[in-house]
């Protein structure tokens, strides 16, 4: 049944990705967006493009993940999945952000957070309002950066997500920081490096005890 092994392949694909084997992750979800489109699947080949995204994003290779999260976003806008357009709007937004293309990143960003806000998705809301901080400090929008970050910093402690939170007190200390607030600074990256100690992320702690 090609449907059944459509849905091996991406699992396999997503297997490969949680643990790192990027390249095998890559090799079944093009499986599967090659079965999906044989199919006629618009939602097989939606999942496929996003998490090919994710892959090729994990890669450091950001062109091609844009590439696959705009070719992801008209079918799930068609399909009228909210929730996915917004987290691939998400991603769209940090790929964006990476490459300087920060007004891009903003308008996408603030769509995500919106469509969130419409489905409830608190988790997923909490890391867009972090994002929106973090690209509002790249413009140099210091208050729209604080608002947006204390924001989402307040709804991650809410729904207890310490990824998140690590990843607001992380910006917030860059704010403060910058401000010459030292001493809120140095309380912000000690708090970032707990939650990530908490958490066991070391990328987290790497970057809390630079800033």
């Amino acid at each position: 049944d090609q449907k059944l092994q459509q849905l091996h392949l991406a699992n396999l694909g997503t297997a490969y990705y949680r643990i790192g084997d990027l390249s095998k992750a890559i090799h079944y979800h093009e499986e599967a967006l090659t079965l999906a489109q044989h199919n006629q699947d618009p939602s097989g080949e939606s999942i496929a493009l996003a998490n090919l995204g994710l892959c090729y994003r994990g890669l450091g290779k950001t062109l091609e993940a844009i590439d696959n999260y705009e070719a992801a976003l008209p079918i799930l806008r068609e399909l009228n999945l909210r929730d996915a357009v917004a987290t691939v709007l998400m991603n769209l937004g940090t790929a964006y952000s990476a490459l300087g293309r920060i007004q891009q990143a903003v308008t996408v960003l603030e769509e995500a957070n919106a469509m969130y806000l419409e489905t409830g998705n608190q988790n997923n809301r909490a890391m867009a309002l972090v994002c929106l901080g973090e690209v509002q400090g790249h413009l140099g929008k210091t208050q729209g950066a604080t608002h947006y970050a204390s924001e989402g910093l307040a709804l991650a402690r809410t729904m207890a997500n310490p990824f998140v939170e690590a990843a607001a007190l992380c910006i917030l200390g860059e704010l403060e920081r910058d401000s010459q607030n030292w001493e809120a600074a140095i309380a912000r990256n000690q708090e970032a490096i707990q939650k990530a100690d908490f958490i066991s992320n070391a990328e987290i702690r790497s970057i809390a005890r630079t800033r």
